[in-house]
This record gives structure tokens, sequence and C-alpha cells, in this order.
């Protein structure tokens, strides 16, 4: 760990290599700034800053400050009317003996600064701080803090600071009169700026009421006045949160009983509120006109959230969708959002915890600013932290050569294995081959053993089956003694598999074979041989934890070549050749020759399934034919392209191209919404139809057999739709209007479409049924997903 703080003496430099702290047996000793991404807690009398990582990892402290004298009891940054652009914010701190201390911290060259502005010591009440915050509105060079706090005595203290924000000092400070709750204690707190002249502070107390006092800014006379009182807490309200969304307010109250959720709505004065329920709607007026016509605030109870099984210490707003997160002494946290299936219900979108361990659960947590992260901390003082799945679009998928599974590759940075699983009865991930750095961008399955893989980088990378992996499939899949000559089939060659699996190592991308193993050396295995598996694939769907650790393959081999990231890759029938615009052998996995012509990036290549010819198609908007000598497989040359005869086809890039079964024709559809069908005969093109869509054409692929003398094209769009078309293409009758189904798949783009290359039902009896036939979809809307379609 660097070094994080420096005294230097003569002939001797003292570092802190590690600070260990624990934070305080407090609620409220937990906050993270939105504006410069630093965590604080409290500490016994001191503040500790955490600076997080990438990804919102927070790994270890900082630096510290000596804040109080007293033990810390509540700390929170503020929260700003406007958006703070300055690289500042401010930290509010109290203590057992009744100061509050007000801090302007910053983030310089990685590391927290932190100064003390304020100073505010209750000479006649050294009562300990229940809790305190403070909201700002910025103008010019100056901030204007309205700061709050409550004493255990039950009274709220409220004063307004303005601070010169060049040197960080403060200009004048006008105090609030003092409002005294007794013999209720104000037990939490927070403040809302409404305009530039309206304050509300929203007060959670041991009456189990909430009390809502409504403040103006003050310039000679500070006056605070009672608005309203909401009802409904069976018992004292500990956490209360508010945050403007679209034209209304909501606040969150978190009490030993449940959670909450209140609407402030603003309207005009002479608007009534009529509400049968009086628990439910309130209203109050404002100081003054918000907006010059609005001054009455209607307040309305949206929803009662029990889902805790005990005290409910913290609540906190995310800070840009509509979404809670709550934390409770029943050791789980829950992120709610508003149902979409009924108006005023909410639910537990997500749910964490702590299982066994520790019988005390969570005192307190807050989300990261881009809210993908939330970190929480318990009573014995330990942090807790999860992090939103980083799911990414789907960019690319490939059956295997015989359709028995099929791979995927995603901008989350992996590659996942589905299969059938028949004891489930349903298709499931068995296996995460690749967990990687970099954005997946594309993939391509060689062999049943084999698969190919381009990223964000200038490398393809090879990886190999390990043993365990076969017999997953094997068992999963319910391979019986009849069938296992089949099964065999899929690994005709058992020395290419690995005999182990693999794993990825700290600082590195590559998936390493586990121990000392050579692939080549590999004896392979029998039908009749048992594997030490750590899981029981017979008994379930694998989890997740298994997945990421236990099921990679190794990395095998590295292609070099490209200077740019890579976009597309695909290979032949025969699984020989690998290409990328660049040929490569996929025996001795070295370079063939380079295929040069396209001016911009090629976005998507397909091999004939005679394997004599190969499509390109670039964002240069013209697509290019190369053909393969017959006696050398890495002789190819350039037979035709698109500038020769039809360059104004397609006038935007071309995003996707598949040939029919029999090769005598192939499809192209680009973003200029335009899918045109190409008859080709060897030698020469002839555009035989085209056609316009609504939206661009982003994926196409043939069914790999004719029906009924008919190709059967999948075309998938911009908008997420699928369209599957039956196409009759002869010499004198061309039928180009026989649409067979028209659906709305995705949400988001279709970037792949991938027929299985065997007929009959994926998942079922297994019988030969020519009329079922698999299509696979990957999207934007990171899905992937498998279609049956069923021809009549």
């Amino acid at each position: 760990m660097d070094s994080i703080d420096m005294d230097k003496v003569p002939e001797c430099e003292v570092g802190v290599t590690f600070i260990g702290r624990g934070c305080q047996k407090y609620t409220k000793c937990l906050t993270w700034s939105k504006i410069i991404n630093v965590v604080a807690f409290a500490s016994a009398g001191d503040i500790c800053f955490v600076v997080p990582k990438g990804n919102n990892r927070c790994m270890g402290i900082n630096s510290t400050i000596n804040a109080h004298t007293f033990p810390v009891t509540c700390l929170r940054f503020v929260s700003w009317y406007h958006c703070n652009t300055f690289d500042l914010d401010y930290l509010i701190t109290g203590d057992a003996n009744g100061t509050v201390r007000l801090w302007a911290v910053q983030l310089l060259n990685g590391a927290v600064v932190a100064k003390v502005i304020v100073v505010i010591v209750n000479e006649m009440n050294r009562r300990p701080i229940n809790c305190c915050v403070a909201s700002v509105i910025t103008e010019s060079n100056r901030d204007t803090l309205i700061l709050a706090y409550a004493i255990s005595d039950g009274s709220l203290v409220a004063e307004q600071i303005i601070i010169d924000r060049r040197s960080l000092v403060e200009m004048e400070r006008q105090n609030y009169e003092r409002i005294l709750l007794q013999p209720a204690f104000i037990v939490s707190l927070t403040i809302h700026i409404i305009s530039s002249e309206n304050i509300l502070f929203l007060l959670g107390t041991t009456s189990n009421n909430i009390e809502v006092i409504c403040g103006k800014f003050a310039v000679t006379f500070s006056q605070l006045k009672k608005a309203a009182t909401l009802r409904g807490h069976a018992d004292w309200i500990s956490s209360i949160d508010v945050r403007a969304y679209e034209n209304d307010i909501w606040m969150a109250s978190g009490g030993q009983d449940n959670i909450r959720i209140w609407r402030f709505a603003l309207s005009n004065s002479d608007e009534i509120c009529v509400s049968s329920n009086t628990h439910r709607e309130t209203q109050f007026t404002l100081f003054e006109e918000v907006k010059g016509v609005a001054n009455t605030m209607h307040i309305t109870l949206e929803g009662v959230l029990s889902a805790h099984e005990d005290w409910i210490y913290s609540v906190e707003w995310h800070p840009t969708k509509l979404q809670l997160l709550s934390a409770s002494n029943d050791k789980t946290l829950v992120i709610w959002e508003p149902s979409e299936i009924a108006a005023g219900l909410w639910v537990d979108a997500v749910r964490v915890g702590d299982v066994g361990g520790q019988a005390a659960g969570f005192l307190g947590a807050c989300f990261s600013p881009d809210g993908c992260t939330i970190l929480a901390y318990s009573y014995f003082g330990g942090f807790f932290s999860w992090q939103l799945e980083k799911v990414g679009q789907v960019k690319d998928i490939a059956w295997d050569p015989t359709g028995s599974y099929f791979l995927s590759c995603s901008h989350d940075q992996t590659t996942r294995c589905y299969a059938p699983s028949v004891d489930c009865d349903v298709i499931s991930e068995i296996a995460r081959p690749q967990v990687h750095g970099y954005d997946l961008t594309c993939i391509t399955s060689i062999s049943s053993c084999h698969f190919v893989s381009g990223a964000d980088e200038k490398i393809l990378r090879v990886f190999a089956a390990p043993r365990n992996f076969v017999e997953m499939l094997r068992t999963v899949s319910k391979y019986n003694i009849q069938e296992i000559k089949r099964f065999l089939q899929l690994f005709p060659d058992p020395t290419l598999i690995s005999e182990r699996n693999a794993t990825v190592p700290a600082l590195g991308l590559s998936n390493k074979i586990m121990g000392d193993v050579n692939i080549q050396e590999n004896k392979g295995f029998s039908i009749d041989d048992k594997m030490n598996l750590t899981c029981d694939f017979g008994k379930g769907l694998l989890v997740e934890e298994y997945l990421m650790q236990d099921t990679l393959w190794p990395e095998i081999h590295k292609l070099y070549g490209h200077g740019f990231e890579l976009f597309t890759v695909t290979s032949n029938h025969s699984g020989t050749l690998i290409a990328t615009i660049i040929i490569w052998d996929s025996k001795e996995w070295r370079c063939r020759c380079e295929l040069q012509y396209h001016k911009l990036t090629v976005v998507q290549i397909a091999f004939s399934n005679n394997d004599f010819f190969l499509l390109s198609v670039s964002r240069d908007r013209t697509f290019a034919i190369w053909v393969r000598s017959s006696q050398d497989l890495f002789d190819w040359k350039l037979q035709l392209n698109s500038d020769e005869k039809y360059s104004r086809v397609h006038s935007r890039i071309i995003w996707c191209c598949a040939w029919t079964p029999d090769d005598k024709y192939f499809v192209t559809g680009a973003r200029d919404k335009k899918l045109c069908i190409w008859h080709f005969d060897g030698k020469d093109i002839q555009l035989v139809m085209e056609r316009k869509h609504l939206y661009a054409v982003t994926a196409v692929d043939f069914m790999p057999k004719l029906w009924k003398n008919h190709y059967i094209l999948a075309v998938g769009f911009e908008n997420g739709e699928i369209e599957i078309e039956r196409l009759k293409l002869g010499e004198n009758n061309i039928n180009n209007d026989d649409c067979l189904k028209r659906w709305s798949a995705h949400s988001e783009t279709v970037n792949r479409l991938r027929f299985r290359p065997k007929e009959g039902p994926w998942l079922g009896s297994g019988d030969m049924k020519n009329n079922i036939w698999e299509l696979a979809s990957a999207s934007n809307d990171h899905s992937v997903i498998i279609h049956k379609l069923i021809l009549l």
C-alpha cells in the first residue's frame, strides 16, 4: 500500500503501510459522497476516508483525521440543490459531547484533503448529537448551507451558513429559532430545498410521527413553522431520506415497524385536497410561492413496505432512479422499486445480506454515486459491499458443429455455454468457458472441443474443452447406451481434450491450465471413466459460484496479426480454417494469408457451405467474395466486389450477410434498411431482390436446409423484431413477399441470428422432426433467446 502520511525526522522517514479500523457502533456513521466519490465513516473520535478503486471497490482506508475529542455519533455528506461541478463536497459531523463540525472535503491527486470550516459548540447543553444533515444552494463563488442537527434533549437546531468557495472560510451565519419537541426525541432528520425561498425539515421522532417543518432562507429574520404531522408508524422512526424525482418530492421513512413512502406534490392554493383517510393525505402552505403560482404542498402516502423482520436502521434513495435501499437488523439489505404491474405497489428488486455468523445485522447502507454498488456496515464495525452485475450486450453466438450446445459472448466480458438439462427439462448454462478483462465481441466454434473468441483487443484466443465439461455435457444431456456413439462423435479425438480445468491469474487475462498439463500428451478417456467432480450435475442446475470458478476452459493458443480491435470471426464448415479477414490454420495455429480489399471495418464474414468462397461485408458499404484455389487450402484470391457493378445498392454500413444452403444465393442487410438477395454462379453476381424495411437490417441467417423447395430466411432488425421469410428464388419465379412470421423478440437491436445446424427439437425426446428448427438470437438488450420454428 502506498504511504498515506509521512513525518520526516533527521535520518529517518516513517510512513503508514496499513490502517485497520472498524466503523462506529452507531447508526448514521457511514456516508458516500455523490460528488467526489469518497466514502467517510466514523471510528471513535476520528473520521476515516476511503477512495474507491475501479468499479467502486473500497479496498482500504486512504486517510484519517482526528475530528472530535469525543466519539463521533453521526456524519453525512451534504445534499446539493443544483449539480456541483467544483470537485468539492461538504461533510457535517456530530459527537457525543454536543459539538458539530462542518468540513470541506476535496480529492487532490488521489488523496483526501479535509478542512474544518465551522465548529458549533453547545456550551449550555453537552448532550450527544443524534443526527445531523445539511443542504447547499450555490451562487457565483459562494455556497449557502442550511445546517440542522438534533440534540438528545428533543430540540432541533438549524443554522444558515454562507461560505466563500475560493477561500473555504465562513462569511456569514444566521441562526433559526430552536424547536423543542419534548417529551419526544428526534432520532432522524433530513433537509430538502424546494426552491430558493423554501426549505423543508423532516424529523423522525420517538413519538412515532414525522414532523414537517417549513422554513425560508434567512436574510434578517429566521423563522421555522410546523407545517404538518405525518402519522402511521407504530414505533420510532430511525431513518428518513428525501429526493426530488420528476415533478414531485419523494420521502422514505424507516421505522422499527416498516418503511413508508410519501409523495409531496405542489399545487395551487385554491386546489382542495379531498380524502376520506387523513392518514393517507394531508396538505400545508409554504412561506413563498414556487414557480410563481404554487404554494400548497399535498402529501400522500404511496406505500408501506413490510419485508424486513427486524428494526430498519437506514433508508437511502438511488442517485438517479426511483429506487430505495434499506438496511435492517435482520441482516438483509433490500432495494425497492415501484411495480410495473400495479400503481402504488413497491417490490423488492434486490435482496442481499449475510447468512449465519454474527447475530447483529446492518446499522446502515449507502449507494455509490453511479448507483451500481451498495456499501453497508454492521454492529461489529465490518463492511459489506455488493456490486450490480455488469450484464452487457450479447454481441455474438455460435452453435457447435453438431448442434449439441451453443456459445454466446457479451460485453459483460464472459463467454457462456448452454445445453439442454434433461432432468430439469430446461435449457441451462452448463459452463462459463471464458471470463475476460475486455468486452467480448465475436466467437466461432471450430469443433465440439474448440472455440475461438475475439474482444476489444488485437488478439484471438483459442480454447479447448476440459474433461469435466465433456462429462458434464454427457450427464446433463442424459446420453444413454444407445446414444453413446452419437455422443462420442462430438469428441472424435480425445487427445484434444484438456485433462484439467483452468483458472484466471489475479493479474492476467488468459485461462491457465491448473497444474502442469500438456494437452498434446493427453491419453484420452473412455465411456466408463469416472471423474472426481466438485458438483453433482445430476441433481439440478449449476449455481453461479460454480459456473464462475470451476467451468473455465484452458486457453491453448493466441493468434496475433491484427493491428486494431477485433469485430468478427468465423470458421469454415470443416473446422480447418479461421477467418477474421486474415486466414488462420486451425491445426498449426498459423497465419496463412491476408485478404486485403475493404477500406473500413469488416463487420461480418461468412464461408459458403462448400468452403470454397468467403463473403465479407464492411462499414465502407461494400461486400467482397473471395475464392479458394482447388489445390491449396490456404490460397485465397479476390473474385469480385460490389463496387464493380453495384456500388450504390447499399448507402450505409452493411451489417450482415449469409449464404443459402446450396450457395446459389447470398443475402446482405444494411443500416439503410435494405435487404438485398444476390444470385451467384461462381463467377458473377446479379441482384435479384431488393426490399426496404422500416428499420435497419442488423442480422440474417438461412435455415441449413430447403423446406418444400423454398429458402427459409431469418431477419433481425434494429428495433428488436425478427422476421421469418419463405423465398422461392428461380430464374422465372421470384417470390419476394412471403413473410411467415414477424414478432418482437427483443427490446433492443438484434446483433446475431444463428440456426441450429441440425433439425429437430433441441430439448425433448430427440426425435428427428424435419419441420422443427431452433433459431438463436443475440441482442443489445443483454439477452440470448432460442426460438422454436415449427414449419407447416
